[in-house]
């Protein structure tokens, strides 16, 4: 895996004091840290991004006929 360099600016120093402790608490530095952050969030789809896959892949086809048969059937066998 390649690996690249990545400068963020103007972080408030509460934010960082904050990520610092954190790191520090995992007995971690602030750089290994934010690292392992940043490749966590990346390997974690989003919700946009699962529901595409999920598109991409579904190919269930109803009609509304077969939905309103579904429905009915429901209604029959609570009765």
């Amino acid at each position: 895996m390649e690996a690249t360099h990545v400068t963020i600016r103007d972080v408030s120093t509460e934010a960082l004091d904050i990520l610092k402790e954190r790191a520090a608490r995992e007995g971690m530095s602030l750089s290994r840290f934010l690292r392992e952050l940043i490749e966590r969030e990346a390997g974690t789809p989003t919700m946009a991004e699962v529901t595409e896959r999920i598109r991409a892949h579904a190919t269930a086809e109803f009609s509304n006929d077969d939905v309103l048969d579904a429905i009915e059937a429901g209604r029959e066998r609570r009765s």
